[in-house]
């Protein structure tokens, strides 16, 4: 296309995702040495912050259908990291859990009914030199479940169909 513009210029900003409606972009944005998810208008106006920790990390926000906006939050326990898929409603502010912090979570996706989310995480959490990621599947409120894998193989991107 043409007229290209940066919608974002003041950090460093990944990730971006477009609600269902085209109202609200929501992404990653790395400020104060911290990951955080923000939100701003599909012209670039009004960025603001949804998330500001400073004690863990926000990332990979995915607008599910209803609007809600499930994403990413990575934090330190017992010097280990673990990762855990939070569901928000952007309207109220209330944010809930879709999974536990056993696995630590590097990617994920959900499902378009909202009910079934697939999660990346290293086959074996320890090796942090040459970790090998493998992808589980969990019902929403269940216990991930891994999709059968060489030794070897990397599955690291998630993705379901419309």
């Amino acid at each position: 296309g043409s007229n290209l513009q940066a919608l974002t210029i003041d950090s460093t900003n990944m990730t971006p995702t477009v609600s269902p409606d085209g109202r609200i972009i929501a992404y990653a944005s790395v400020r104060n040495k911290s990951y955080d998810i923000w939100l701003m208008s599909p012209d670039g106006s009004n960025q603001r912050a949804f998330t500001t920790t400073t004690d863990q990390n926000e990332t990979e926000p995915h607008f599910l259908k209803d609007g809600s906006l499930a994403y990413l939050v990575e934090r330190r326990e017992n010097n280990r990291p673990v990762g855990q898929v939070m569901k928000a409603d952007l309207a109220t502010g209330s944010v809930v859990a879709l999974t536990g912090t056993d696995l630590p979570i590097v990617n994920f996706a959900v499902a378009p009914a909202g009910d079934l989310i697939a999660l990346v995480a290293p086959a074996d959490p320890n090796d942090r030199k040459h970790p090998v990621y493998r992808i589980y599947f969990q019902q929403i409120g269940g216990t991930p479940i891994p999709i059968p894998a060489g030794p070897t193989e990397q599955m690291v991107a998630p993705a379901f169909l419309p």
